[in-house]
């Protein structure tokens, strides 16, 4: 199975879409299910750990980094209680919540941005 890094300025859920597309997966449920396992053969942790933690952990990515740059925790912060903030991030209830939403409810395509992409990638995120 290859380990798929997060391209820098790729959102969670485009990452775990890759993962799935490049290893062959049906679904991105499939794919989380085979990274969780992964995760707990590495003794890393739980079923309660966010799906998230799991991404960055089998992405080899240290989870606070992957947290500040994939996803859009960084913007909900403000708006999370005091309580739901630890030390330098937020609680696994917070993780869940957020850490794998988009930051729109659908996809929005620049065919210039798009033609940039396939260009300097070969495929368009």
């Amino acid at each position: 199975m290859a380990t798929v890094f997060p391209l820098s300025d790729e959102i969670a859920q485009g990452h775990l879409g890759r993962w799935r597309f490049i290893n062959g997966f049906s679904s991105n449920s499939t794919c989380m299910i085979y990274l969780r396992q992964k995760s707990n053969e590495m003794q890393v942790g739980q079923s309660e750990i966010p799906d998230i933690n799991i991404l960055a952990h089998c992405s080899e990515v240290d989870i606070r980094i992957y947290q500040g740059l994939h996803t859009v925790l960084p913007f909900v912060s403000f708006t999370v209680p005091d309580d739901q903030r630890l030390e330098g991030g937020w609680t696994p209830k917070i993780v869940r919540k957020y850490g794998m939403r988009l930051p729109r409810q659908f996809a929005h395509f620049c065919p210039a941005c798009v033609g940039e992409d396939v260009h300097r990638r070969g495929f368009s995120y």
